[in-house]
């Protein structure tokens, strides 16, 4: 039996913040990361949202069709912190970004 890797182990990988409009300007992640949201929302209810989320293999779902290997990699590595906030110990889901916008 074989076990896939996803990357460096979480304590070694490079930890990144980066803030909402640090992710909005960047026009085709952000739009690649409202496609996999609304996918997955409506996972039940669409087919062709459920044909693309089967067609991922990694086991975090980050993967084709939704974005490229070096997308993955910066995508796990960053912690979303709000543009907003005084207090920079806290820290947005990037699902709750996404539905605020």
């Amino acid at each position: 039996m074989t076990t896939a890797t996803h990357g460096p182990p979480l304590e070694t990988r490079s930890v990144t913040t980066v803030t909402v409009s640090d992710l909005q300007k960047n026009t085709p992640l952000w739009y690649k990361l409202h496609v996999f949201i609304y996918d997955l929302r409506n996972y039940r209810e669409i087919p062709e949202a459920q044909a693309r989320l089967d067609s991922i293999v990694d086991a975090s779902y980050m993967g084709l069709p939704y974005f490229e290997v070096d997308e993955v990699d910066v995508l796990k590595g960053i912690i979303v912190v709000s543009d907003d906030d005084d207090d920079d110990s806290t820290n947005t889901t990037l699902d709750s970004v996404i539905a605020d916008t």
